[in-house]
């Protein structure tokens, strides 16, 4: 009998020190990364400009560092040939520029060190040339709207969450030549005229668009034409366009879109504007916001794509108090430049200081009358404070100034 609870106790230690090792084996096994997933672009995505963003969503079940493998290429099974970045540690890439009207398709391989994890393959293709001149295509998603960082004004505030649908805004300010040449064609076809120094529409209610009565002005009007003459802000017609009115930027708006066979947006009689509508626009408030921080796939930076005021703005700071050329700074996650300095951009909503309190989720568009039209993004001669993604500018829509410019929004069709 003795024996055999000698043999049982033998048993049971071994059973016992088994278990142990087996626990400890299980609780030091190194598990793989989670898939890769939520792409950016979505997958399937059709009209997307041929300069996009890539990005994507992964992290690891026992929080280790990874690295990501990226194929990209136009084989539906993306293989070694297609591989273009190895072992970053960014989520999210910025290929060359594509070609127009292609399919694309992508992959992500991320890997702890030891072992990975292969997303699905996904695709996009690519937008017809000629629908979009250096347009960036956001993709709809949600974010907090609002002074996220707690350093900024009253108006700011509540930080409230926003919605909206996919759209497409201006890579670049809208520059002196772009303006030169769409005021040029509409002038050939009586949408405008001039008179006492200043552009105006024609049809509708007048309104003043472009002051060349300030001598701040690059814009003069000679012999029947608008011709760049340069000021003391603007040094080439590559430079953003100033001294245009809101009223100026959306007549652009709706001459470029009659230029394109697209639809207008603005109705001169009373300057509504038809969000519905596959032309050019003035981005809301909300749209603004949303692409000056990268959309969906931006950290929540205080500036438009850095926490550093220098990296992606001309402010007070580094400006040497002018204007520059669009694209010399860095540009934000999506690839969109100047959303922070250089100018104050309009945008199409009326302004209001609490109007964040009463602010609906969905396609925001602002109160339905007011007296001051937003500006947003800061520019030239201004603070670091004022080129926060987050701060609220107001000006009368019919005013303008040597600081103050625009860039065009499309409806995502």
């Amino acid at each position: 009998m003795k024996k055999v609870y000698l043999l049982a106790a033998v048993i049971t230690i071994f059973l016992m020190f088994s278990c142990t090792d087996n626990t400890t084996e299980t609780n030091n096994e190194n598990e793989a990364p989670w898939i890769p997933t939520n792409p950016l672009p979505i997958n399937g995505s059709t009209d997307i400009n041929i300069s996009p963003a890539l990005s994507w969503s992964c992290s690891d079940p026992e929080g280790d560092s990874l690295s990501y493998d990226v194929y990209f290429g136009i084989v539906p099974a993306p293989g070694i040939e297609e591989l273009v970045s190895v072992h970053q540690s960014e989520k999210s890439y910025n290929p060359d520029t594509l070609q127009f009207e292609t399919t694309y398709y992508w992959k992500i391989v991320a890997d702890d060190g030891e072992l990975n994890s292969t997303s699905e393959v996904w695709s996009f293709s690519t937008e017809a040339e000629g629908i979009s001149d250096n347009l960036i295509t956001v993709q709809g998603g949600s974010f907090q709207m609002g002074d996220t960082h707690g350093s900024g004004d009253a108006d700011e505030l509540p930080v409230h969450a926003v919605t909206l649908s996919s759209f497409r805004i201006g890579k670049y300010e809208v520059t002196h030549q772009e303006v030169i040449d769409v005021y040029n064609w509409a002038l050939d076809n009586n949408h405008i005229y001039y008179e006492n120094f200043d552009v105006l529409n024609s049809t509708g209610d007048p309104e003043v668009l472009l002051d060349l009565n300030d001598s701040d002005c690059a814009i003069e009007f000679i012999y029947n034409a608008l011709v760049f003459s340069g000021s003391v802000y603007a040094a080439s017609p590559e430079y953003p366009c100033i001294e245009i009115t809101w009223f100026g930027a959306a007549a652009y708006c709706n001459f470029l879109s009659i230029i394109q066979n697209f639809d207008p947006c603005y109705n001169f009689v009373d300057w509504s504007c038809n969000q519905a509508a596959n032309g050019y626009r003035i981005p809301t408030e909300a749209e603004w916001e949303f692409a000056a921080r990268g959309g969906v796939a931006e950290p929540d930076y205080i500036y438009s794509g850095s926490d550093i005021c220098s990296d992606v703005a001309w402010f007070t700071g580094n400006s040497t108090s002018n204007t520059h050329i669009a694209g010399l700074r860095q540009a934000n996650g999506l690839g969109i430049f100047d959303m922070s300095g250089n100018v104050w951009e309009w945008c199409n909503d009326w302004y209001s200081a609490t109007y964040y309190d009463i602010s609906p989720v969905d396609n925001p568009a602002g109160p339905e009358t007011g007296t001051g039209r937003v500006m947003r993004g800061g520019s030239f001669s201004s603070d670091d404070f004022y080129c926060r993604v987050s701060f609220r500018g107001s000006n009368t829509p019919f005013s303008s100034n040597e600081n103050r410019g625009f860039r065009i929004c499309r409806t995502h069709n």
